[in-house]
């Protein structure tokens, strides 16, 4: 159960990464690299939002290796507003 609105807006980011590497990026998330990927994403932009600095190093070091675009840019929105 979700008992905040920092949870549902927290959750809701974390769903739409998947959505967005699966519709925009094209990403496999039926494969385990494509859905490692994601979650890598998925977890920066909500839960570990603005705790480790930059996503650009994990993006590369993720995506690199599994063959991907890792050049998607970082959400902005609810969530990004919400970073310290």
């Amino acid at each position: 159960r979700l008992a905040s609105r920092a949870a549902i807006e927290e959750a809701l980011t974390h769903e739409l990464v998947h959505a967005y590497d699966h519709c925009v990026q094209r990403r496999d998330l039926a494969s385990p690299s494509g859905l490692a990927c994601s979650e890598v994403r998925a977890a920066r932009e909500s839960e570990c939002r603005g705790t480790f600095g930059g996503g650009a190093l994990v993006d590369r070091l993720c995506m690199g290796a599994a063959g991907l675009d890792a050049r998607a840019p970082p959400l902005a929105g609810p969530a990004a507003a919400a970073a310290p």
